[in-house]
């Protein structure tokens, strides 16, 4: 895994990534970020599927132990779904959004969770006392406290196609395996639709959201770190930093759609956020949850000068909340002025 970050995350991204987690308030500007992945990835990994070089790992401490075959049986349905579907080109970083490979990622690991859970019920005769006591206490493992000190959008991203992927199968395999493979031939666009199963089987898709460069409207020295889509899943993440876990689920349920771009010259930061909603109603309950959020990070009511904003100010930082119809704007900026230009820039 050391060797796969040094060729595959160069320094460069991992500092575009801190910068844009920075952004949206999750980390500090100096987070250490590669190595909390690593040590998360080497309490956590039990297995490991390599689809470059078709091979799989099980990582052991001697004596295959059940938890071992449990672990093999998952590794080697990603060897199958690899054979049949090509995982290189099924989660295509360089043409699909962040949110979507998420989506994909949980139909990946949730078809491998229900594959090695049937494993265990065929296999339950097999099993001594002693193995299940010992499954216990190795599941418990090392890797729960690495996952818990991380900040929830790493660790919470890290267990997201777990968790949430099995129960996406799960409700797909109540047609059989053969709705599960179609999953694949149709995969999910959106964490929304791992969330609420019902919306991936309706086919409710995400709206596309654009935002306009901002390179000419900011100046000399500002430039783009990343365009990307947030989704719902961390969409509530961000919300849920300062708001209760209530009002998260309520407000970022209606998610429809969305797109953040995060600039950056030397230490100072832009953000802007645009995101699209079902319905009125359901951008009125993200403003709320935003307009939560915003106060308890500048400890103060935000001032409306016009219908449909709000805006907040402290030193060095200037943040705007926008909505209309089912769309609402959050720009960040360094100061008032640059957060109007680039207000003047958006299509509201």
């Amino acid at each position: 895994l050391d060797q796969q970050f040094k060729d595959d995350y160069s320094a460069e991204e991992i500092e575009a990534d801190v910068r844009v987690l920075a952004a949206f308030d999750f980390v500090e500007p100096d987070y250490d970020l590669r190595q909390v992945l690593l040590d998360i990835y080497a309490a956590e990994v039990l297995g490991l599927y390599e689809d470059e070089v078709d091979t799989l790992y099980v990582v052991t401490k001697g004596q295959f132990s059940l938890l071992d075959r449990l672990t093999f049986a998952h590794e080697y349905v990603h060897g199958l779904q690899d054979q049949n579907f090509d995982l290189e080109a099924f989660v295509d970083e360089e043409g699909l959004n962040d949110d979507e490979i998420l989506a994909r990622m949980a139909l990946i690991e949730g078809d491998a969770s229900q594959a090695m859970s049937q494993y265990l019920v065929l296999h339950m005769s097999d099993i001594s006392n002693q193995d299940l006591q010992e499954l216990t206490e190795e599941a418990a493992g090392e890797g729960d406290s690495a996952l818990a000190a991380a900040p929830p959008i790493i660790g919470e991203t890290v267990l997201f196609p777990y968790s949430y992927g099995l129960e996406f199968v799960l409700l797909l395999y109540e047609d059989g395996w053969e709705a599960v493979d179609a999953a694949f031939l149709n995969p999910p666009r959106s964490t929304e639709q791992i969330l609420h199963p019902q919306k991936y089987l309706d086919g409710d898709e995400p709206q596309l959201v654009a935002l306009p460069p901002l390179t000419d409207t900011l100046g000399s020295g500002w430039t783009l770190v990343e365009s990307e889509v947030l989704g719902e899943f961390q969409t509530g993440l961000y919300l849920a930093q300062q708001v209760d876990q209530e009002t998260v689920e309520q407000a970022s349920e209606g998610w429809d759609g969305d797109r953040y771009a995060v600039y950056a010259r030397e230490s100072s930061t832009v953000l802007v956020f645009s995101s699209v909603w079902d319905t009125e109603t359901d951008a009125e309950e993200f403003v709320d949850a935003y307009r939560q959020y915003a106060e308890a990070s500048y400890r103060g009511v935000g001032q409306g000068p016009r219908e449909g904003e709000l805006r907040w100010q402290a030193a060095g930082e200037a943040t705007l909340l926008t909505w209309q119809d089912d769309q609402v704007v959050i720009i960040v900026g360094p100061d008032t002025a640059m957060v109007d230009a680039i207000l003047s820039t958006l299509d509201l």
